[in-house]
């Protein structure tokens, strides 16, 4: 055996000489790097069905229990008063899971002969037992309270113990994107060099995907973005039919063209080159054990196949396996799971459908939610007795999901099985996932190919062919396999069978025979290997309408009505919003921030609850929810319905960003979070989770309070006569890459400078190279963003610069595009980039100038007064003071321009006061939106020379401004290398210990002592 590498023996060494007190989180972490030193796979807090174990080492049939330095002396003994539970008793508890789990598996029996090993250790001390392969396992012991003298001791003996052969296949890693990245790249490849014989088919397919797209708001605003997730989409749904294979046929053979026959997909499997792709890559798929690994794996592949942009622009935030967790456990709880399972039972003696009972994710994604309701079903004890075949079973009777993504079915299709303990009963056709829209909206428009008309179902095709089936026919149990057998007859100009004309009403048969003639003339007009799967996934959520649910649980997209691409979809959906039965819309100036959102959590508790006014649910939705005014009406309707909101805000489990604020909405009953009231803030202490962790990871960090009272809202005296505020917001000096300066050669006494741009971050910007060219010096204007704007003071890190013609008198040069050929150049670039819609400004003078609200600014040049800015959203408000005129300030900030100094010194010291943080917060409508909310709710008072508490106040300002100064000029400032966000939290550190906060805040409760409340 060679030698032990550094790495080991550093590891090795600290578990041999830890002081007491290192917690047993701190040495299970240290046996995981000496295991990963040691090239053994292992997981942490994996979850047997008898409790999260803390290690497991996958293949090895091995449990590592640990504990704390010294707990782990006597095996036998009990660990608590409270646990009688021995730390023997509680290894074997896992163990012995395990075992009957894999007992009633369907691993290869050449695979059983490996004996288990539990080991229990605090990292000075080992225990070791080995198990047989059998129920009720009785441990023999190895090693009994084994003390290592040496690493290298220590390091031999663990891998004697843990040498083997190794059980099953690889579990597919957590994150598997580095196995498949260079799949993708040759699927692309492919897709580029498709021959002319293969294009006609291959078209047709990627219309119906794009109509699915649509269908939802996705479609992609490129025909880029299009090429591009077509190829991606194929991709995704090429693994998961793969995974799929896998799960649901262990042991048999992948033949590819019947795995990506059916669908958009199938055009990978019409050439020959594309045949040897899905051929080598379903065997890879095959290579790996899909099940054991915990957790939604396919989560981060799609996330990284489908482009950021384009998941941004489809609302797609998918939900941490915590969060689900948590979620799926309140609406999933012990008792339902009880009687769910119980009824599941009666109606497969019976041999009837199950109707009225289930749990529904009608946004599925990626399956996340399912694959934890499925777990949450098999842990109950009322399916203990149950057989593997028979557990899947009841989880395939009582999990449905929808979405209207055409690659999200199939995903959430592999990723429930993985969740199954075998595959059911009669393979992937047992599970209950349908790819349709779940809001059943159509419009009679040209954006919709799926029409209900005097009660039949209207599909129309990309060429325009249309055909009509009898409800009659599609609500049949058996009409999956139906439509199949309609559509195989079709493709080789067979009649259609009798037996499908007989098994419906006469006066519905002639219809389904003429739905036959047009399929034969459509598949040889247009194609085939896409019907019948396209009509059996939109039909899909109407056949689940009518067999209802009585629970719910959904991340429903966020998608504002502002960035639905199509104008028929954006249409369509805003009558719906508006229709009596929904009644949603707001209208007006929300119109553009109207969240789908909404219509999914009202539509779907009509749509697919048994008891729509009482059956509970669970939404994690923007926290826009909660208080935003596109969202009133949605309010006035759920609060019939929702028992508690738990605002997440604090928690960010999707990272930061305003958009991706989000709260928890229960329906139905109160969730049984401790405390138990309507309205909670959920906190994470400690560093926010991985996506992948579990809910027993972070349970003990996971901290429930009840939501501050609500301060009282009044309007201040920043509001004049006519009911509008006197701060206004920046000019929006966008795109960036037309107007935003990197460079700008000031240099000497000439009249031109050369300038380049800086690239933008956002298509269809971001594609355009930075420009450079000669300007008049006196456009370049330093440009304020929100960015610079720190508690008292501006960041030393620099202003930006922007490019704005100005005449010699300081106001907008019309005839800029005239007297530049520089400005001429970026004016043609903005005019071919635009967008399409009404109110876009024709010109890039135009686009700066929106609402003369630049002109304003320049208006204040000359002015020796002072300016008050804030930014238009943040965590925390910060304030600080500037001179107008000498700066731009654009729109990430509000600005206003004092009577005088003091005013402004005033408005500051109260804008960064402590005590103030709350009601800001609060003033809020969305997300950190601060906007002119704080003028219309907080009673902020005029400034008042001859009122010595304002005066005061002014002082302190100009006392903190000279602190921030020196901290910025002293030679061990670090603030060169740090962000908004560090800076703001240093400098408020500064004056806290300073005593200027306190002083502050002191004075800001005489004048608001109802609004100065602290942020607990």
């Amino acid at each position: 055996m060679p030698d032990p590498t550094p790495k080991q023996i550093v590891a090795a060494k600290w578990l041999l000489k830890q002081s007491a007190g290192h917690p047993e989180d701190y040495i299970r972490k240290r046996i995981g790097d000496l295991l990963g030193s040691l090239d053994i796979d292992y997981e942490i807090s994996y979850p047997t069905e008898s409790g999260p174990a803390d290690i497991y080492l996958p293949r090895r049939r091995t449990i590592i229990e640990t504990k704390a330095l010294g707990l782990a002396d006597d095996p036998n003994k009990p660990q608590s008063r409270k646990n009688k539970e021995s730390p023997k008793e509680q290894l074997e508890r896992y163990l012995r899971a395990e075992i009957s789990r894999e007992l009633k598996s369907t691993l290869p029996k050449d695979t059983e002969d490996r004996a288990w090993t539990g080991i229990l250790t605090d990292g000075r001390v080992w225990h070791v037992w080995r198990y047989a392969h059998e129920e009720n396992a009785v441990g023999v012991t190895v090693e009994a309270a084994y003390r290592p003298s040496t690493p290298p001791t220590l390091i031999d003996r663990l891998e004697h113990i843990l040498r083997g052969k190794l059980v099953g296949k690889p579990w597919i890693p957590s994150d598997p994107r580095p196995i498949f990245e260079p799949q993708l790249e040759r699927l692309r490849e492919l897709y580029e060099s498709l021959p002319k014989r293969a294009e006609r088919a291959t078209e047709t397919k990627r219309r119906l995907w794009l109509e699915m797209l649509r269908t939802s708001s996705m479609e992609p605003d490129s025909e880029a973005a299009r090429q591009r997730l077509f190829v991606a989409h194929s991709f995704l749904v090429a693994l998961a039919r793969g995974v799929i294979h896998v799960l649901a046929t262990p042991g048999k053979n992948p033949e590819a063209e019947n795995i990506l026959g059916d669908g958009f997909v199938a055009w990978i499997v019409e050439t020959t080159k594309g045949k040897q792709w899905a051929a080598s890559f379903l065997e890879e798929i095959q290579g790996y054990d899909w099940r054991r690994r915990p957790g939604d794996v396919l989560r981060p592949l799609y996330e990284q196949f489908v482009d950021e942009r384009d998941r941004k622009a489809f609302g797609e935030f998918y939900t941490p396996d915590w969060l689900a967790e948590l979620l799926v456990r309140e609406v999933c709880d012990d008792a339902w799971c009880k009687t769910a399972i119980t009824k599941a039972l009666e109606a497969r003696r019976q041999s009837v459908d199950l109707e009225g009972v289930g749990v529904l994710d009608p946004t599925c994604g990626s399956g996340t939610f399912l694959y934890h309701a499925a777990r949450r079903i098999l842990t109950s004890p009322t399916v203990t007795d149950l057989t593997n075949s028979d557990k899947a079973s009841i989880v395939c009777t009582l999990v449905h999901g929808i979405d209207v993504h055409p690659i999200a079915a199939e995903i959430a299709r592999a990723t429930l099985l993985r969740a199954l303990p075998t595959e059911p009963p009669h393979g992937k056709s047992d599970l209950r996932i349908h790819e349709g829209d779940a809001l059943l909206i159509h419009g009679d428009d040209e954006s919709s190919l799926f029409r209900p008309t005097n009660g039949e179902i209207r599909i129309s095709t990309p060429k325009g062919a249309e055909v009509l089936f009898p409800r009659s026919f599609v609500e049949r149990p058996d009409f999956s396999d139906n439509l199949r057998r309609l559509v195989l007859s079709a493709e080789s100009d067979r009649p259609l069978p009798s037996d499908i004309i007989s098994a419906i009403p006469d006066s519905d048969q002639e219809a389904i025979e003429e739905c036959h003639r047009r399929f034969v003339d459509i598949i040889k007009d247009e194609g085939d290997s896409v019907w019948t799967w396209y009509i059996r996934n939109t039909t899909g959520p109407h056949r689940l309408s009518e067999k209802k649910v009585d629970r719910i649980v959904a991340n429903p997209p966020w998608v504002k009505m502002a960035h639905v691409q199509s104008q028929g979809r954006k249409q369509a959906v805003k009558d719906f919003a508006a229709s009596p039965d929904i009644d949603l819309w707001t209208g007006g100036k929300h119109a553009p921030h109207f969240d789908i959102a909404q219509l999914f959590v009202k539509r779907a508790r009509q749509l697919y609850l048994a008891n729509p006014k009482n059956d509970p649910a669970a939404w994690l939705v923007k926290k826009a929810a909660l208080k935003a005014g596109s969202w009133e009406k949605f309010r006035q309707w759920h609060d019939t319905v929702c028992k508690q909101a738990i605002d997440l805000e604090a928690l960010k489990p999707f990272g930061g960003g305003d958009a991706r604020r989000c709260c928890i909405l229960f329906d139905g009953r109160i969730s049984s979070v401790k405390p138990r009231e309507k309205d909670l803030v959920g906190i994470i202490e400690g560093k926010l989770p991985p996506p992948y962790a579990s809910l027993d990871d972070i349970n003990k960090r996971l901290v429930f309070k009840a939501t501050a009272s609500p301060v009282p809202r009044e309007a201040s005296e920043y509001i004049n006569e006519k009911g509008k505020t006197l701060f206004r917001q920046g000019a929006t000096i966008t795109p960036q890459v037309l107007v935003v300066l990197s460079k700008a050669d000031m240099s000497g006494k000439r009249k031109l400078c050369r300038v380049t741009t800086m690239r933008s971050q956002h298509p269809p910007w971001s594609g355009i190279d930075p420009q450079t060219g000669m300007v008049p010096c006196g456009w370049i204007r330093d440009l304020i963003t929100s960015k610079l704007v720190l508690p008292f003071a501006l960041s030393p890190a620099g202003m930006h610069q922007a490019l704005i013609p100005t005449n010699d008198d300081g106001s907008l040069d019309k005839a800029a595009v005239k007297n530049s050929a520089f400005w001429k150049s970026l004016n043609e670039t903005y005019e071919e980039n635009k967008g399409a819609g009404t109110h876009t400004p024709g010109d890039l003078l135009a686009r700066i100038d929106y609402g003369s609200i630049l002109s304003s600014q320049l208006n204040l040049s000359g002015r020796s007064k002072t300016m008050v800015v804030y930014p238009s959203s943040g965590d925390v408000m910060r304030a600080c003071r500037t001179r107008p005129g000498s700066v731009i300030v654009d729109a990430t900030l509000y600005y206003y321009v004092a009577v005088n100094a003091s005013e402004a010194a005033y408005l500051v010291a109260l804008l960064n006061a402590p005590c103030l943080t709350n009601a800001f917060a609060q003033s809020r409508e969305s997300g950190r939106d601060f906007h002119l909310h704080p003028w219309r709710k907080i009673p902020l008072r005029r400034y008042d020379g001859r009122n010595s508490t304002h005066v005061k106040l002014a002082k302190l300002t100009t006392q903190a401004e000279r602190m921030a100064q020196r901290w910025f000029s002293s030679p061990y400032n670090p603030s060169s290398h740090l962000g908004q966000v560090a800076l703001s939290e240093r400098l408020r550190d500064l004056f806290r210990n300073e005593g200027l906060f306190a002083e502050i805040d002191r004075l800001a409760r005489k004048i608001l002592p109802d609004q100065a409340r602290s942020i607990d």
